[in-house]
Formats: structure tokens, sequence, C-alpha cells
């Protein structure tokens, strides 16, 4: 799952203004405690977009309204 947002996102990228920082929860021990199994995370900045699975009527939404958002 984690692979078809980072997709998704790479292809978005293309046509849309935004970084994507990607973090494996695996291997950072305060994210993992927070997340778990409920990857992927989407954050822009700090607030979260959505975790375990997508939302798209959301994610189109944020990037309908991207202009220069850390993913």
């Amino acid at each position: 799952m984690c692979e078809e947002i980072i997709s998704f996102l790479s292809q978005m990228a293309v046509t849309h203004i935004f970084t994507m920082e990607i973090q494996n929860v695996d291997q950072h021990e305060a994210l993992l405690e927070e997340y778990g199994l409920l990857v992927p995370v989407v954050m822009d900045k700090d607030d979260e977009l959505f975790r375990y699975g997508s939302d798209p009527l959301k994610l189109n939404a944020w990037l309908a309204n991207c202009k220069n958002n850390s993913v």
C-alpha cells in the first residue's frame, strides 16, 4: 500500500507543486510507536491527511489546493 501511495504522489508531483519526504516508520522508533502498522501516513506539514489506506476525496481536494506543500 505504501508503494501505491508513493507512486500516485510521484505522478501528481509532475502537475502539482509540493515536496515529498518519505520516512520508513520501521527505522524510527518514535514513528513506529506512534503509527505502528497504520501506514502509510500522509501528512501536510503537521496535519495528518490520512493513514492506513487513502482517502481519494481528501487527497484530491488537497492536491487541488496544493501550492507549495510538504508531504
